[in-house]
């Protein structure tokens, strides 16, 4: 499979492949967020796998398996980066091709794009959209001066690129 993201995960740049259309915005940190992986784990189908890349330099640090705890995984590879002084975070794409979510460094927005023509990814999409994580449309109202949370916490710019990057496809 063809590497998804073509540079490091840095928002509000555009770093993934146009085929993918669907997307959401978090703010958690990734290498500390177990229960979301497992929270993933089991909305995937049987047999999806994972590959977990450093987000720095899309370096493979390892695979989660559906069979794996990837909760326990993940905090594996975040105390091996802890130890080696790495502080970006993680990108992590399916085997199916149909999803990943990247994020430069742990306190940093992130993004978990999704393919609409893929059964997995649009499957997630739907999982996912109302848990937490933030849509378009919320950027979108943000944008309109109706969230003015979002506007304070990362900047009107930042919303006006990422909608430029990340908007309606």
């Amino acid at each position: 499979m063809k590497q998804p993201i073509f540079q490091p995960p840095i928002l509000p740049a555009r770093f993934i492949s146009p085929e993918f259309d669907l997307c959401l915005f978090f703010d958690f940190s990734l290498r500390s967020a177990g229960e979301f992986f497992n929270e993933l784990k089991e909305a995937l189908p049987e047999g999806e796998s994972a590959s977990v890349f450093n987000s720095r330099d899309l370096s493979a640090l390892g695979t989660l398996r559906k069979d794996e705890d990837w909760a326990g995984k993940i905090a594996l590879i975040e105390k091996a980066l802890d130890q080696e002084g790495e502080y970006h975070s993680l990108s992590v794409v399916g085997q199916s091709g149909g999803w990943l979510i990247a994020q430069e460094i742990p306190v940093s927005w992130g993004l978990f794009a999704f393919k609409k023509e893929s059964s997995v990814g649009k499957r997630l999409f739907e999982v996912f959209e109302n848990d937490g994580f933030i849509r378009r449309r919320d950027v979108e109202e943000a944008i309109g001066g109706s969230r003015p949370s979002l506007v304070n916490d990362v900047g009107l710019d930042f919303l006006r690129y990422l909608m430029l990057n990340y908007g309606s496809s």
